[in-house]
């Protein structure tokens, strides 16, 4: 038996042509499909970290604080409207707005501002161990925007400090 015969038919059974266009098609599918559910995969089978970090939110108005602090802790981290498993404020410090002001002398100086204040809030949480932590859908690195979003609080902070337990 001839591997391609006097039609061009591959065993007698498929043209060469219509097998690269298949061949073709499945790659460009399967490229589809690793690109859709790929980084679903690659959370799944990786194994879960924990991690701990900081988030600052700066300037803020001493009663956001109190409306953060009011209903006590851990309270669950939301993304959207669900709630991420295993992802808690744990904790929360008050501390002074450090604001800089220019002098009378032109000098530029730090300078305490009484009427703000900035949030420490701490996170704890598992997270699938890839090359980026995600937590919900938004990326945990330090100096990176991150909204701190529970049940009864949504505000904006900056991630200062990242510690990963291996």
């Amino acid at each position: 038996m001839k591997v391609v015969n006097e039609k061009g038919k591959l065993f007698g059974v498929i043209n060469l042509v219509d097998l690269f266009v298949v061949i073709f098609v499945l790659l460009v599918g399967a490229g589809v499909v690793w690109k859709v559910f790929g980084t679903q995969v690659n959370q799944i089978v990786a194994s879960p970290t924990d991690i701990t970090f900081t988030v600052r939110i700066k300037g803020t108005h001493p009663r956001y604080y109190d409306s953060l602090t009011a209903n006590g802790f851990p309270q669950q981290i939301l993304a959207g409207d669900s709630f991420i498993a295993d992802a808690y404020i744990v904790s929360c410090e008050k501390q002074d707005y450090i604001t800089q002001v220019i002098t009378s002398d032109g000098r530029i100086v730090d300078a305490k501002d009484g009427t703000k204040i900035d949030a420490l809030v701490t996170i704890q949480a598992k997270v699938s161990d890839t090359a980026a932590i995600k937590l919900g859908t938004q990326e945990i690195r330090a100096a990176k925007e991150y909204i701190v979003k529970t049940k009864y609080f949504e505000m904006y902070g900056t991630i200062e400090t990242i510690l990963i337990d291996r």
